[in-house]
């Protein structure tokens, strides 16, 4: 049978021309190729059986060299097409990798051009600073009229040494009578004291210094002093607010009971929590204890304190704390540091304030009231002019048992707290 190239009708084999399209019929019956994807296909096959494609008159071509030669050119030209579509996928790599390095790049540049125009501002501040201060410092030098006062910078200070009375002149929104001035807030006596009526509250004491002045906290005796059993008639502030400038400070007074307080080391010191420093201070009573029969609040001293400066620690007298006392007190409690060192036993509390010196000798006449002798000369000295000691027993003979409970406690206690205030070693 002879297929139409034209039409795809099968003639006879001796037919010469289609019988129904007229097309000229080959002699030869060549072997048939899909015309789609030009492989092979059987005699008389509808779809090629590669592509799926039907085999017809369009459909399909005749199989020779040309074709497979077409088909190898096919696929050396799709080989081509994926190389230079590789090729290509790797040059729009490379400009895109070369674009993200260019900009890091430039964002470091803008960075450190940022950053030298930066210092360079900053160094031409400073710059300017430093003119502007050596100008303030050539008006100063041109206009040298002016006092100057050095401040008492905190590392100068002398914390483990007890603190300096400030004098300063006073004064108060009110009394309570001529007996009770304001003035006896400063003089040392506690058969004197400021007084005003009734709680007290709202009542203030002003304090004028010569100069300004570094202020670290208050030293107080609150309430009547004058007898122990005045003290309970009378209400004492319990609260405190301390004014210099447009600061205020608050503090709080602890307990305080003249019959373990009364003589010796008796003032409470109350350390501010932020130093001041300043030429007038206000000090109100913000709170009392009310007191059993009389309507009215007394202190008997009050000061304001500072601490020496290191080098100058000879500014600090052992006795400046000391008051006087009048003729119904008794005289001989005075000549003790801790008059009650042999009763009771001490808390750190009661060793608040002692110097080094005063520790040293509360710690020693405890052994003193035993008669015990000393080779220290300074110490021996100081008990001799006590009219309560009466050394008689030598150093290397004393016998620690005639000590009891509270003076064995009481004299480890003061040798602690002498170690931790940096006293001894």
């Amino acid at each position: 049978m002879k297929r139409c190239v034209s039409c795809g009708f099968e003639n006879a084999n001796e037919s010469k021309f289609c019988k129904k399209c007229g097309t000229k019929l080959e002699n030869e019956v060549k072997k048939k190729g899909c015309y789609f994807c030009g492989k092979e296909v059987a005699e008389g096959a509808l779809y090629c059986k590669y592509c799926g494609k039907p085999i017809n008159s369009v459909g399909s071509i005749d199989y020779d060299e040309t074709l497979v030669l077409n088909n190898k050119h096919s696929d050396s030209d799709n080989s081509k097409n994926s190389k230079n579509t590789l090729v290509v996928l790797l040059i729009v790599f490379f400009i895109a990798f070369l674009i993200v390095i260019g900009g890091f790049f430039l964002k470091q540049y803008m960075e450190n051009d940022s950053d030298k125009n930066s210092d360079k501002r900053v160094e031409e501040n400073n710059k300017n600073d430093k003119e502007d201060k050596n100008d303030e410092e050539d008006k100063i030098s041109e206009n040298d009229t002016e006092d100057t006062e050095d401040v008492v910078e905190p590392n100068k200070i002398v914390n483990t040494t007890k603190p300096i009375p400030l004098s300063a002149v006073v004064s108060a929104s009110s009394k309570l009578s001529d007996a009770y001035k304001v003035e006896g807030l400063t003089d040392f006596n506690v058969n004197t004291a400021w007084g005003v009526e009734g709680i007290g509250t709202n009542e203030s004491v002003v304090y004028r210094f010569s100069e300004e002045k570094d202020i670290y906290g208050i030293a107080i005796l609150p309430g009547n002093l004058n007898t122990s059993d005045e003290f309970y008639d009378y209400a004492y502030p319990t609260k405190l607010e301390i004014t210099a400038g447009e600061k205020t400070q608050t503090v709080k007074i602890s307990e305080f009971s003249p019959d373990s307080n009364y003589s010796g080391n008796v003032f409470l010191y109350i350390n501010l929590e932020e130093p001041i420093y300043a030429q007038e201070v206000t000090i109100s009573i913000d709170s009392t204890k009310k007191g059993k029969k009389i309507d009215a609040t007394c202190i008997t001293e009050m000061h304001l304190y500072t601490y020496p400066i290191k080098g100058n620690e000879q500014e600090f007298s052992v006795g400046a704390w000391k008051v006087t006392y009048n003729a119904n007190t008794n005289i001989e409690s005075v000549d003790y540091i801790l008059p009650n060192s042999n009763t009771r036993k001490l808390t750190e509390a009661d060793l608040q304030g002692l110097s080094s010196e005063e520790c040293r000798i509360a710690r020693n006449e405890i052994y003193a009231r035993h008669g015990r002798k000393f080779s220290d000369q300074t110490l021996q000295e100081y008990f001799e002019s006590k009219t309560w000691y009466i050394g008689q027993v030598e150093p290397n003979e004393f016998d620690e048992s005639v000590l009891n409970e509270s003076e064995k406690a009481n004299a480890e206690l003061i040798s602690k707290y002498e170690k931790e205030q940096g006293y001894t070693q």
